[in-house]
């Protein structure tokens, strides 16, 4: 690998899940697939609006980019999507079957194009991928101590703490927030 393509850069990480797809996708039948590229498409338009980037898809999830300076777009984001996801769930007849979990975090990484010949994407590396997927299974959204210390000052949301997570590979708990829109309390 050319070691030109490879850097650190500082960035906001939206990551999407759906909760028990599994259940959804067996009602589905026929037209999981359609759903999926309807779930895709949706996210993807929304996460474009506000300046963001998807690198990854994979299965039922959603893996984006933002710039630094861009961590309330993230933020307004996830609630747009989660907002249009039970739209498109009522559209398709399945609505409480599944559910958005999102997991905000930030911090520098290390970007290039990875991978075998056969198949290269540009992709990140780094604690703060692996923090941000580790609180992503919130269900709701969920961010990092770093996301929730940039708008703890914001008057738009408010942030409730959750149990932290012990990780096995570092001596400190992952603190993590919930976040809401103030309306919605």
């Amino acid at each position: 690998m050319n070691k030109n393509q490879i850097k650190t850069v500082s960035k906001v990480f939206l990551f999407i899940d759906l909760h028990n797809y599994s259940i959804a996708f067996i009602q589905l039948g026929e037209k999981h697939a359609e759903f999926i590229q309807d779930y895709y498409i949706l996210c993807g338009d929304i996460i474009s609006y506000h300046g963001g980037e998807i690198f990854n898809f994979t299965g039922d999830s959603i893996f984006s980019s933002f710039f630094p300076e861009k961590v309330t777009a993230a933020v307004e984001s996830a609630f747009e999507i989660k907002e249009s996801f039970k739209k498109l769930t009522g559209r398709y007849k399945i609505e409480g079957l599944t559910e958005i979990e999102t997991g905000i975090g930030s911090g520098d990484v290390v970007t290039g194009v990875f991978g075998h010949r056969n198949f290269r994407k540009k992709d990140y590396f780094g604690i703060p991928l692996i923090h941000t997927s580790k609180i992503m299974h919130h269900r709701g959204i969920a961010v990092t101590w770093e996301i929730y210390e940039k708008l703890k000052e914001n008057k738009t949301y408010r942030f409730i703490p959750l149990s932290p997570i012990k990780l096995k590979w570092q001596s400190e708990s992952l603190e993590y927030w919930s976040v809401q829109k103030k309306e919605e309390v």
